[in-house]
């Protein structure tokens, strides 16, 4: 990829203006993938006695390009022994088949590398057009005015299209031969207004500061959309909407269209004393559209409280030389959240549905019932914090202890079966959050050519829920009591003699029939069922961890030799607790799939000392084998298997995110050069991680998957000119 921009500035004391223009396309991953970004913006600025008025127009567009060649993990899931070309060098459509049973259909694997020949569309891009106008009124010397208007408009579209020979309709055959093809269409328009005023007023006399402002503000966001899928296009030659044979089948045009609301008014007020003594304190009331029809509940006063001690100006603290700033802080406050997914009215989708052979009926599916006191989340928040700094900031450092409660947060409730409906958006769950932040900068080298200057931060946060609901019909322990990212296990006891997995329950070694409470309804384990109550599955879980990180923080250093620059920047997790994605299914696996090298590990007759549990079929001549089959394949459907405790691993790592070395030139050269500066950089993202065993993955932030694509590493190089 490459990025460009240049920016122009010129006028006089009362006429200002600004250009800028900035192009950058940036490449993949996956081979043709791109992103194209071109922008451009237009400032005007002018002054007239005490008022300034200025507006920004910009305009940007963009268009993202998925790649033809299909999905990173397409490719990682296919046999590596297949060859996706024939003996005369031609593409191959079929890779391979696989039947796993004489009575079962065979799969069939295609090939990705032919598809990318095919023609195919995959493609988003959006125009995006932005004006704001401000102006800048000095009332008084201590008074000024504040407004702005602004407006943003946004059409993005969107655009699918795979031949009918695309391998996705290779099985549409019959009736449905004629139907091959698709195309899929959606284009929205966006619109935002904003329109805000404020009044600040700054007043200094003695020993006194004092800040305050009023502001009032609207905001109207619109968002309209179409779409559409249409099916019939037999090959690549006919790539456009227009030679569709007809719509989806049961399919129609679809569309939304939402308005939301929302005004406020905020009042601040910030008193100091001899730049000691700092309090402030503020109220926000706001109102939106999306919360209940209740009067009440369409409003949320929100306000705040803090104050400020600057320790280090004190008498008794005038003869610390070395002390150069010590500040104590503490706040409280009320902040409150619009989620924007929510509505207290009744929402349904537009739908079909067949009434009789061949007909037709519309009809709306009620997705969420009305709740007339739904109103805003709420969350309370304490902080103290201590900033502080010696022998003239060589050391410096700050560190804030938190404790958040957050009520009213939007959730899925159920409801008693008399009302019509299951569940309900409510206002019901709560959640805590407490830790603390510590950063620290440090100046460890200063001399006439070198300087070496280092930033660190850590953090540590622990989350509680406090109250949720968990569906009746869950398969999986509420997390109520535990972290937000709370993780569950089934805690396994090595296999039995057959290689069927068993598990500890009640400190006791159970088989796995025992285990889910399986019973045979039919006779050679066809009607297998559990006996257990969704409750009493839940109930076999035990706590794994939380995927919230211990800590977390980062590394930024930066050396200066005369017109030298290196920054090397990096960050770390400490003890996550990750859950990774099973490399196989013990009741489905084919030999047309990649699979890890640890399907070594898998049991077997052969293989008596395999760890992980063997395959199972329904044509297996041992009951309990056939009875665990059925479980996993119609049974299980939270797909306990993903669970099991050896699928979880703590883990730790230290990530060098960046490596940028730049060089300024003099400015004895530049100007000899008519330049005002020049400097060029060079930069390496994400060059290395140290962590953890992650082994048979790419990186440990998509540790868990043996099929996700992995974090690019990526170079550049940069110029920076002024003229």
């Amino acid at each position: 990829g490459h990025k460009h921009s240049l920016y122009l500035e010129g006028g006089d004391d009362y006429l200002r203006y600004g250009v800028d223009l900035s192009y950058n396309k940036v490449a993949g991953v996956m081979k043709e993938s791109s992103r194209e970004n071109v922008a451009g913006a237009i400032t005007l600025s002018y002054r007239y006695n005490k008022m300034i008025f200025r507006n920004v127009l910009s305009v940007a567009f963009n268009r993202a390009d998925d790649s033809p060649y299909g999905s990173f993990s397409e490719y990682t899931k296919l046999n590596p022994y297949w060859s996706p070309k024939d003996e005369n060098g031609n593409l191959k459509r079929v890779l391979g088949t696989f039947q796993r049973s004489y009575w079962q259909t065979a799969s069939v694997y295609y090939n990705p590398l032919y598809n990318a020949t095919l023609g195919t569309k995959n493609f988003s891009k959006y125009t995006e057009i932005t004006n704001n106008f401000y102006m800048e009124w000095q009332m008084h010397k201590d008074l000024k005015f504040i407004g702005r208007f602004g407006y943003t408009q946004k059409q993005d579209s969107r655009e699918d299209f795979y031949p009918g020979n695309h391998t996705k309709f290779a099985d549409w055959t019959g009736d449905n031969y004629f139907k091959r093809g698709s195309y899929y269409i959606k284009d929205g328009t966006s619109k935002t207004l904003k329109l805000d005023a404020t009044l600040n007023y700054s007043k200094q006399w003695d020993k006194h500061l004092l800040f305050a402002n009023l502001n009032w503000n609207l905001q109207q966001d619109s968002y309209d959309y179409h779409g559409m899928e249409a099916w019939g296009f037999l090959n690549d030659k006919v790539d456009h909407v227009a030679f569709a044979k007809q719509y989806a089948e049961n399919g129609s045009p679809s569309g939304d269209e939402t308005t939301t609301r929302e005004i406020g008014l905020v009042g601040a007020i910030n008193y100091s004393y001899d730049n000691r003594y700092t309090v402030f304190g503020s109220m926000r009331f706001d109102g939106s559209n999306l919360f209940g029809v209740a009067k009440k509940y369409k409003y949320l006063p929100l306000w705040a409280l803090s104050a400020a001690w600057n320790i280090n100006r004190e008498e008794f603290m005038q003869n610390a030389d070395w002390l150069t700033n010590l500040k104590l802080r503490v706040s409280y406050g009320l902040q409150g959240n619009v989620d924007k997914n929510t509505s207290p009215y009744v929402v349904g989708t537009w739908n079909n549905t067949s009434i009789l052979p061949g007909v037709d009926e519309p009809i709306i599916n009620v997705t969420s019932p009305p709740n007339q006191n739904l109103r805003w989340e709420k969350t309370k928040n304490w902080n103290v914090g201590l900033d502080m700094g010696v022998l003239n900031n060589r050391i410096s450092f700050s560190v804030d202890g938190y404790y958040r409660k957050s009520e009213d947060l939007i959730g899925t409730r159920s409801l008693p079966q008399e009302n019509g409906f299951q569940f309900s958006t409510v206002n019901w769950a709560e959640v805590t959050n407490k830790g603390f932040e510590f950063s620290l900068s440090t100046v460890n080298v200063r001399t006439k050519d070198f300087r070496w200057v280092m930033d660190f931060n850590i953090a540590h946060n622990v989350s509680n829920v406090d109250k949720i609901n968990v569906r009746d019909d869950s398969w999986t322990p509420s997390i109520e009591g535990h972290s937000i990212g709370a993780l569950f296990k089934l805690n396994t006891a090595g296999l039995d003699e057959n290689g069927l997995q068993m598990f500890w329950k009640n400190g006791e070694k159970v088989s796995y029939v025992d285990f889910y409470g399986l019973v045979d309804d039919i006779g050679w384990g066809y009607g297998t069922r559990s006996t257990l109550t969704n409750e009493e599955i839940r109930n076999l879980y035990t706590y794994a961890g939380t995927s919230e990180p211990k800590f977390t923080g980062g590394f930024i250093n930066r050396f200066y030799y005369k017109n030298f620059d290196l920054t090397i920047s990096s960050s770390f997790i400490i003890k996550q607790t990750m859950q990774e994605t099973p490399f196989y299914r013990p009741a489905e696996m084919s030999p047309g799939s990649n699979y890890s090298k640890r399907a070594a590990d898998i049991w077997s007759p052969s293989n008596p000392s395999g760890k992980y549990p063997k395959l199972v079929s329904g044509s297996m001549e041992d009951v309990e084998s056939v009875m665990a089959y059925v479980w996993m394949n119609i049974g299980d459907s939270g797909n306990s298997f993903k669970n099991y405790d050896y699928w979880f691993k703590d883990m730790s790592y230290w990530r060098i995110s960046s490596i940028r070395l730049g060089y300024t030139l003099p400015s004895e050269i530049a100007k000899k050069l008519h330049l005002g500066a020049a400097r060029i950089s060079f930069e390496a993202r994400n060059p290395f991680v140290v962590a953890t065993s992650y082994k048979g993955y790419f990186d440990p932030e998509t540790w868990g998957n043996i099929y996700t694509q992995p974090l690019p590493k990526t170079f550049s190089c940069g110029i920076d000119l002024t003229f």
